[in-house]
C-alpha cells in the first residue's frame, strides 16, 4: 500500500498536498520534506521483508562476554516462562582472506604495503564492501587514507562515510547541552568509550561513534537524567533494556542498562547508552574508575577499551586505533595501568594487544627507514 501511494505521489505531486490539505503553490518547494517520512516508511518495509530470522533458545553469553544488547533482544517475559523464544537476526559472515584484505586498512597508520593494498581494494568496490566497512565502523579511517593516498578512487559511494562524520560533528553539539545539564545539576555520572576515546586522536573527527555512553553511579540520578531527556524529545528504545544482579567488592548490587534516542533536524539519530551504577567489567562484576570532571582517567579508559576489543566476536579496528593513541599519550601512568591489568586479570589480553601494536609500529619504522 505504501509503495503504491509513493508511486502515485511521484507521478502526481499534488496527491501528497491534497492529503494534508495544502496549497501546491505555497509548499511545492518543500515537496521533498513531505516525501521524506513516506520514503523512510517504504525503506523500513523493504528491509523488514528481506530480513531472515532464526528462532531458538536464549543463547549462553558467558563465554563470548558480549553484552546483551549485542547478542539479542527480547520482549519482557511477563508470564515468567522458563523457556523463552526470541528472534536472532542472521549476520553476514566473511571469510578469513576477505578480513585479511580489509581490516589492515582500518589502521590509523599505514605502511607502504598497506597503501598498495588500499589502492587495490578500493579500485573496484562493491556495495557489500561499503557495508562491511560501515558495519565495522572503519569507513571513516579508510576514507581518510584515500584522501591522503588515492583521492582519485573516491566516488559518490563514499557519501555514507562522509555523512557519518558530519552526523558525529552535529550530534556532538547537542550532546554538549546534555553534558552541561549533568554538570549543572551535579548528576553523579561519567562518560566512557567513543566520546572519550576520540579526544586522544590527532584528528578527533575520524573517530565516529554510534552513541554516547554514560555511566550514572546511582539509580536516582539515572532516572533524573532520563526524565530530563524524555522531556526534551528523547524516547526509550524498548528492545534495549536490562536489569541484572552484579557483584562489587563481594556484595550483590542491581545494575541497569538502557538506550534513549532522538532524531535531530529530522535527519540524524542521537542515541545515548545509559548504565548504572557502574561499568560491567565482565558478566558479573562492576568496574568503578577514577573520575574527574565527569571523565574517567586515561588508564581506566584503556581498560574499558581493552575489554571491548576482546569481548566481541569481531575485531573492531577503532578499538585498536583508540588504544594506539592512548598508550602513547604522555599523561599515561604506567604503574597505575599495570595495577589495573593485574587486578582485573587482563595482562594476557594486554600482551596480545602490545604484540599487535608493536608489529604495526615496527613496520612503520622499517618503511620510514626504507
Amino acid at each position: 500500500v505504501a509503495s503504491n501511494l509513493y508511486d502515485r505521489i511521484v507521478a502526481k505531486p499534488s496527491v501528497v498536498f491534497d492529503m494534508f490539505d495544502l496549497k501546491l503553490d505555497d509548499f511545492q518547494h518543500r515537496q521533498e520534506c513531505l516525501l521524506s517520512p513516506l520514503k523512510l516508511l517504504i525503506t523500513w518495509i523493504e528491509e523488514y521483508r528481506q530480513e531472515n530470522y532464526v528462532y531458538g533458545e536464549v543463547p549462553s553469553t558467558i563465554e563470548t562476554m558480549e553484552c546483551d544488547a549485542c547478542v539479542s533482544s527480547c520482549r519482557i517475559n511477563w508470564k515468567q516462562e522458563k523457556i523463552q523464544k526470541l528472534q536472532l537476526r542472521g549476520e553476514k559472515k566473511y571469510d578469513v582472506q576477505y578480513l585479511k584484505n580489509w581490516l589492515p586498512l582500518g589502521k590509523i597508520e599505514l605502511t607502504s604495503q598497506d597503501i598498495v593494498l588500499l589502492r587495490k581494494m578500493c579500485s573496484d568496490m562493491t556495495s557489500e564492501d561499503h557495508q562491511f566497512l560501515s558495519d565495522m565502523t572503519m569507513n571513516s579511517f579508510v576514507l581518510h587514507h584515500l584522501l591522503n593516498y588515492a583521492p582519485e578512487l573516491i566516488d559518490e559511494n563514499w557519501k555514507r562515510a562522509a555523512y557519518l562524520i558530519q552526523k558525529n560533528e552535529i550530534n556532538m553539539g547537542h550532546f554538549e547541552v546534555i553534558r552541561n545539564y549533568i554538570e549543572r545539576k551535579e548528576i553523579d555520572a561519567y562518560f566512557v568509550k567513543g566520546y572519550i576515546s576520540q579526544k586522544y586522536y590527532e584528528y578527533p573527527s575520524l573517530r565516529i561513534h554510534s552513541d554516547y555512553d554514560i555511566i550514572v553511579t546511582n539509580s536516582k540520578d539515572a532516572f533524573k537524567l532520563t526524565n530530563y531527556l524524555m522531556k526534551n524529545g528523547f524516547s526509550i528504545r524498548p528492545n534495549l533494556f536490562s536489569i541484572k544482579e552484579m557483584v562489587h567488592l563481594g556484595e550483590t548490587t542491581i545494575s541497569g542498562h538502557f538506550h534513549v534516542q532522538k532524531i535531530i533536524d529530522d535527519t540524524y539519530m542521537l542515541e545515548l547508552d545509559i548504565s548504572f551504577p557502574g561499568f560491567p567489567i565482565n558478566r558479573t562484576e562492576l568496574f568503578y574508575p577514577e573520575v574527574s570532571n565527569n571523565e574517567i582517567a586515561l588508564e581506566d579508559q584503556i581498560i574499558i577499551t581493552l575489554l571491548h576489543l576482546f569481548k566481541h566476536s569481531d575485531i573492531y579496528m577503532k578499538d585498536i586505533n583508540d588504544l594506539y593513541y592512548m598508550l602513547k599519550d604522555s599523561r599515561l601512568r604506567m604503574s597505575r595501568l599495570n595495577d589495573l591489568l593485574q587486578e582485573y586479570h587482563l595482562m594476557y589480553f594486554f600482551q596480545l594487544l602490545f604484540v599487535l601494536l608493536w608489529s604495526i609500529i615496527l613496520m612503520k619504522i622499517i618503511c620510514l627507514e626504507e
